[in-house]
């Protein structure tokens, strides 16, 4: 595993680290995955995708190379207001709909 950065990184030192080769986008998500396990506050996310699928994900963008896309490897939250496909809509902490959406909205595609 690469040297672990601070939690105050930011979204251009994550993508120089991207594009340079130094992390991929499947070491951002493990990384990620374990500093949301270490806190145990399940308040943080009302939602998370798939920590295997989104593995898979990561693993998919890494073999294609093409470490100029603009928010290459970097991982983001969506507020649960914003229809994501496969997660649920909630609009807080109590469920306003509880389907997951095929479609995402546009600011989240």
């Amino acid at each position: 595993m690469p040297k672990e950065q601070g939690a105050t990184e930011t979204v251009a030192a994550l993508l120089a680290r991207h594009r340079s080769g130094e992390v991929s986008a499947t070491d951002t998500v493990e990384r990620t995955f374990a500093r949301i396990g270490e806190v145990k506050d399940p308040a943080i996310f009302i939602a998370l995708r798939d920590y295997t699928s989104l593995r898979a994900d990561a693993a998919n963008l890494d073999a294609r190379g093409n470490r100029n896309l603009p928010l290459y490897g970097v991982a983001v939250a969506v507020k649960d207001k914003i229809d994501v496909a496969g997660l649920p809509t909630t609009g807080g902490p109590i469920p306003t709909r509880s389907e997951c959406h095929p479609p995402s909205a546009a600011c989240s595609a």
